[in-house]
This record gives structure tokens, C-alpha cells and sequence, in this order.
């Protein structure tokens, strides 16, 4: 028997506030970030030739290592570059659009804007609890309960240790055991404590938790 997935029907549209710029921060340059990276370019062209201002920031503290070349959007020729800078200037160039590489984590300042013009999307493709919890906390500052949010987050999901999700059941896991949880305006951090050495990705997987709902593992600290 086919299992339909329905969660189409809980959809709800997004209502955005008057707006006339963009900018899209890229969060994270790996496999993901750097693939969407492009179709990140085409769509600020489109928005120019639509008579919208875009802008995008890439971020990622990385640099591109050997490993990287046959999964990833990089080459030989740029082993050892700063990969947001590298998918920075290989975008702008390429479409003519203004694309910025920052070399380092994310900040929540960075999606800091006071220009009431501006909504500002973030496209995380990254794989860890801190990041996704800074990216919350952009949202915290940024946002208002008063007027419509001009700072959005679209996680892209990602985990580090798809492979095991495909060698082993869910049962084989240890659920992690949820020691405390914080309600954020825009999201739902969850304090998680296991014995495990999974990443908070996986346990995402597994539990099937939300995309608002961030797992911290509390394991090792």
C-alpha cells in the first residue's frame, strides 16, 4: 500500500510586507548551499529585470578541501579558497548580480537591517544545532509581534550521517530525551540530552520533528 504525504494540506500562505529590496543569506556553502547557490543568482535576476533590488550574502567559515570536489560545486582549481567567496564570485559574475562572501559562521547581527524597505530571506544549508540557533535568534532580534515579519528563515535540512539513517532502523537509535524547551517567537528550541554520538540532524530525521523546532545535544558539554 502507497503512503500519500499529505502535509501539502497544512499549508498556509505567507504574507509579506511591503517590500522593493531583497537579500538572500546563504547559510552554509557545502553540498547544498553551493548547489542552490545559482538557482540563489537566476532568481536575483529575475527580480532585477522585475524591477526589484536583490542582494545576496554567502556564508561559510570553510575552505574547499579535496574531499569536496566530487560532491560538491567545486573544482580542483579552487582547493584551498574560501568557498563563500569562490560561489560569491563565480554568481555575480556569471548572472551580474551583487553577491557578497563572508569567511565565517553565522552571526545573528548579520540579518540585522534598518532599512524598512527590505525583507531579508535565509536559506540555511547547514548541518549543526548552534547554527540553526543562531539563525533562530536573527529572527528573535529582527522580527516584530507587531508587524509582519521582514525577516525569513527556509531551512534547507541537512545531516552529516545520512548513510547510518540508511544502515541501521530507528528503533537501533537511543532517543534522545528532551531536558528543556524554549518557545521563540518564530521557533521552538528543544534542549536534548542522549548518550549517542548522532548529530542533532539525525535525531531531526528520525523524530520527524518540525522545521521550527531546533534540537541542541547536550551531550557533550
Amino acid at each position: 500500500m502507497t503512503n500519500i504525504d499529505t502535509c501539502f494540506l497544512e499549508a498556509k500562505p505567507v504574507k509579506l510586507p511591503s517590500w522593493s529590496k531583497v537579500e538572500f543569506l546563504l547559510v552554509g556553502c557545502g553540498g547544498t548551499g553551493s548547489a542552490l547557490a545559482s538557482a540563489v543568482a537566476r532568481l536575483m535576476r529575475l527580480l532585477a529585470e522585475n524591477g526589484k533590488q536583490a542582494r545576496a550574502t554567502f556564508i561559510d567559515p570553510d575552505y574547499v578541501e579535496p574531499k569536496n570536489i566530487s560532491r560538491q560545486q567545486f573544482c580542483d582549481a579552487e582547493i584551498d579558497k574560501p568557498k563563500a567567496l569562490v560561489l560569491a564570485a563565480r554568481c555575480s559574475m556569471a548572472w551580474g548580480v551583487e553577491i557578497t562572501g563572508v569567511v565565517k559562521p553565522f552571526d545573528p547581527a548579520m540579518a540585522q537591517s534598518p532599512d524598512y524597505s527590505e525583507i531579508k530571506i535565509i536559506l540555511g544549508c547547514i548541518d549543526n544545532g548552534a547554527a540553526r540557533q543562531a539563525i533562530a535568534e536573527s529572527l528573535t532580534r529582527a522580527n516584530s509581534f507587531r508587524q509582519v515579519p521582514r525577516t525569513w528563515w527556509l531551512d534547507g535540512f541537512i545531516t552529516k550521517v545520512i548513510k547510518s539513517l540508511f544502515q541501521k532502523k530507528n528503533s537501533d537509535y537511543n532517543k534522545p530525551i528532551i531536558t528543556k524547551e524554549c518557545n521563540y517567537p518564530f521557533c521552538r528550541l528543544l534542549l536534548i540530552k542522549n548518550e549517542t554520538e548522532q548529530s542533532v540532524a539525525t535525531w531531526r530525521a528520525i523524530l520527524k520533528y518540525a522545521p521550527y523546532d531546533l534540537l541542541l545535544n547536550l551531550s557533550s558539554g
